[in-house]
């Protein structure tokens, strides 16, 4: 059996090593753009594995504590990238040390351990903003006090 595999070369001016992408799809700039959404997401992985040295360190046993630690750390991990949002800007991405462009969670992390003042007030723009956005909205009523309409 065959398969037509198309290979993709991209080697950008601010890139070490090019790279080959071998790929069945026929567009070369959907490909790129598609790589690069999954480097985004990889990036996302390292960051929690290792900023926040998860890596073999959760040793609990009782699946309702993993459940809420992962929930915990999920709310954490999109606080932080919230914050990033706020720090997105030129001058606080020349004080991270990374090659290319930081994540968004990184550059959070990092602004909260070298300069602090800035992180609090990003992040105390985040909790205003979460505030205003979320505390007007009402939990949703138990399943058992939903009324189902039979057609």
């Amino acid at each position: 059996m065959r398969e037509i595999v198309n290979i993709l070369v991209v080697w950008e001016m601010d890139q070490k090593e090019p790279w080959f992408i071998a790929t069945s799809l026929d567009e070369a700039q959907l490909t790129q753009r598609l790589y690069r959404k999954r480097m985004k997401i990889a990036h996302g992985f390292r960051d929690w594995k290792h900023h926040l040295r998860l890596k073999g360190t959760l040793k609990v046993e009782s699946p309702e504590r993993a459940q809420v630690l992962i929930r915990t750390l999920a709310l954490l991990h999109w606080f932080l990238c919230l914050v990033g949002i706020k720090l997105n800007r030129p001058e606080y991405q020349a004080r991270v040390s990374y090659r290319g462009k930081p994540s968004l969670f990184f550059l959070a992390l990092q602004m909260f351990l070298m300069e602090v003042e800035a992180a609090i007030r990003a992040g105390e723009e985040v909790v205003r903003w979460v505030k205003d956005k979320l505390w007007p909205c009402h939990p949703l009523p138990p399943p058992y006090k939903l009324r189902y309409r039979r057609f």
